[in-house]
């Protein structure tokens, strides 16, 4: 049996093909990663555009966690939690109940999240950073703390 090393162009082949491997796996791993990372932008808490339901969203060991509240009261109540799953580059809400899951999108332009069936779903921080204080019925009072 002859040893391939001896002979320059089969050990440049083999050499060649071993680094194409390599830049494969590397290239599938990047694109996971970047998947992922694309995908937690997902978490945090969220406000329906039209009100009444919140969402609260985190990453799990195996996706992502969402909790939907209805805020209609003075208080939040679960209405629902969900798991979703990265498939592919697309989140996916496991529902056990039906045959087609629902798919979760992320406008990054303009930070509104597609919730399924739910609807339209805003940042809360941006909610609340864009509220105007005179809408809140807020004012100073002598200490510079606001009140109602």
């Amino acid at each position: 049996m002859k040893n391939n090393l001896h002979h320059p162009a089969a050990y440049l082949t083999g050499v060649a093909r071993r680094t194409e491997n390599l830049l494969r796996r590397f290239n599938e791993e990047l694109f996971r990663m970047v998947a992922e990372i694309k995908s937690d932008r997902i978490c945090g808490s969220w406000i329906a555009a039209n009100g009444g339901y919140s969402l609260s969203v985190s990453k799990t060991e195996s996706g992502y966690n969402a909790m939907l509240c209805d805020t209609a009261r003075l208080y939040k109540v679960v209405v629902d939690e969900f798991a979703i799953t990265l498939c592919e580059g697309i989140l996916l809400i496991a529902v056990p109940d039906e045959k087609l899951p629902d798919v979760v999108r992320l406008d990054h332009r303009t930070d509104i999240l597609i919730f399924g069936r739910f609807g339209a779903f805003e940042r809360e921080e941006k909610i609340l950073r864009n509220a105007p204080i005179q809408e809140a019925n807020l004012y100073e009072d002598e200490y510079g703390f606001n009140c109602q």
